[in-house]
């Protein structure tokens, strides 16, 4: 049985405004009998499960990370929490995606959906959260009119929907929990795993050397299976024995230049979940495949056009997917990202 078998059937596409098209369009039949998965690969209670198959995309995109590391993307403040400005200077197609974290500026964000950005682009408003209260001036040496760097990925599922879903609030509250959790976890006064220059800074948190530490055996007991594993375009995690997120990419340069992030990501949550006293049994291949099958008898609905990219959603009553198609490639999906409710 393959991956997407259950996702072959045409789906109907819903724009924003609710109203229902004629047009019938399917979720790109390319993986459907082609994708293999290999696992589970485990380490504690966190379980990765890799996705196989062939490149559908041949564009060298960079990440975001990659591009201001390059500084060929500025991001600037604009005065308003939920939106920023992002212009690509460089000559290379730049993809950003939902979760990513950008560091400083008057507060760091996290960029709500995915974006592709061609290059030479202008500039563009790309939508924010906060994910650091109260501060809104300079922190330290960091410049406050823009943001230097992009290291980290929200790391718990509930934080990402938090976001995706437009809850200032809740990424707020989730990003408390995720301390408080790691913290108790850790054994250790959530002093020490915050940044008294700004204690409410997820960025800070995931950058502390405590939670580097604690995340450290996660990220290499299952490191080894990421780097040498063929023709992988994707990753399943599960924690607790409980699917969490899949992740799958068009081409399998995308998703190595992704990988890091998305595991840092799935460490730190496993580690901030860990139950001490508990054994748990990963799921299945069979379970994984079959996990968000309900979601294949789902509208679609047309989120929003970010730059280059369409962003279209499929919600069930346990499962949301976030499905990014790019524009200059004839609207074939680039990322689908797909996330068990808590």
């Amino acid at each position: 049985m393959s991956l997407f078998s259950w996702l072959s059937g045409k789906t109907r596409v819903q724009t924003s405004n609710s109203s229902v098209q004629d047009e019938k369009v399917s979720v790109e039949p390319f993986l459907f009998t082609e994708a293999e998965m290999s696992g589970p690969f485990t380490s504690g209670n966190l379980a990765m499960y890799l996705i196989h198959g062939t490149d559908i995309s041949s564009t060298n995109f960079i990440t975001l990370e990659e591009a201001l590391a390059k500084k060929k993307v500025v991001i600037e403040e604009t005065g308003q929490v939920h939106s920023l400005k992002i212009k690509n200077a460089g000559d290379e197609v730049v993809f950003i995606q939902s979760g990513d974290i950008v560091k400083g500026g008057k507060q760091d964000r996290t960029l709500q959906h995915d974006m592709i950005l061609n290059s030479k682009s202008g500039f563009e408003s790309i939508s924010s959260f906060c994910v650091e209260q109260a501060r809104w001036q300079k922190r330290g040496q960091e410049a406050d009119d823009h943001f230097s760097k992009s290291d980290f990925y929200l790391s718990s599922a509930r934080l990402r929907m938090a976001a995706k879903s437009g809850s200032q609030g809740a990424v707020w509250s989730e990003v408390g929990k995720l301390q408080h959790r790691s913290a108790m976890n850790a054994g250790v006064p959530i002093s020490d795993i915050q940044d008294q220059m700004s204690t409410t800074s997820l960025q800070l948190t995931l950058e502390n050397k405590k939670i580097q530490e604690c995340t450290g055996q996660y990220v290499t007991d299952l490191n080894q299976a990421l780097t040498e594993k063929p023709y992988v375009i994707g990753c399943a995690f599960a924690i607790n024995g409980q699917m969490n997120s899949i992740d799958i990419y068009a081409s399998t340069m995308l998703f190595r230049k992704m990988s890091a992030k998305l595991l840092q990501a799935a460490a730190v949550e496993a580690f901030s979940e860990q139950r001490q006293t508990e054994s748990f049994e990963p799921p299945t291949l069979v379970q994984v495949m079959e996990s968000m099958k309900d979601l294949s008898d789902q509208n679609a609905t047309v989120v929003m056009v970010n730059g280059d990219a369409k962003i279209v959603k499929q919600e069930s009553k346990q499962n949301v997917l976030y499905e990014t198609r790019d524009l200059t490639n004839e609207g074939k999906w680039l990322h689908r990202n797909y996330t068990a409710k808590a």
